[in-house]
């Protein structure tokens, strides 16, 4: 195990903690109904589907993600799935009045940025500190 691979760890924890934090806050804090609204404020089709399968990757593969299990294949999802939020729910070109105009627009090049990390972990996903390493030691 060398620096680079506890910075690697680190780097995981860092970005998969943020969909893990925010998938609790959707469960816990607005529970399913109030994650379900703010799915049909965005005008998705099927709130309440969005709304659990936001939680069920954000929390669950959130973790699984940190854990460093399947990191390759989540680091792509994870890719994709903030590309789609940003699109989805961060459409600052939509917007006329200026402060909500900055603020989407930072939320959706945050989302970017952080789609740009997880492409790195589908890039080079191996790492010595990760259940990917404990269970599968050949990979």
């Amino acid at each position: 195990m060398g620096d680079s691979d506890v910075l690697k760890a680190l780097a995981r924890l860092m970005l998969g903690w943020l969909y893990v934090y925010f998938g609790y806050i959707k469960l816990a804090v607005f529970g399913i109904a109030g994650t379900t609204g703010y799915m049909e404020s965005l005008h998705l089709p099927m709130p309440a589907i969005a709304a659990v399968a936001a939680i069920v990757i954000e929390l669950g593969l959130g973790t699984v993600f940190v854990l460093g299990l399947c990191t390759r294949w989540l680091a792509l999802l994870f890719t994709l799935y903030s590309v789609v939020t940003a699109v989805t729910g961060h459409q600052y070109w939509t917007m006329t009045e200026m402060m909500p105009h900055l603020d989407a627009m930072e939320h959706f090049w945050k989302n970017v940025a952080i789609a740009g990390g997880f492409l790195m972990f589908f890039i080079y996903p191996r790492c010595s500190i990760s259940l990917d390493r404990l269970l599968f030691k050949n990979n």
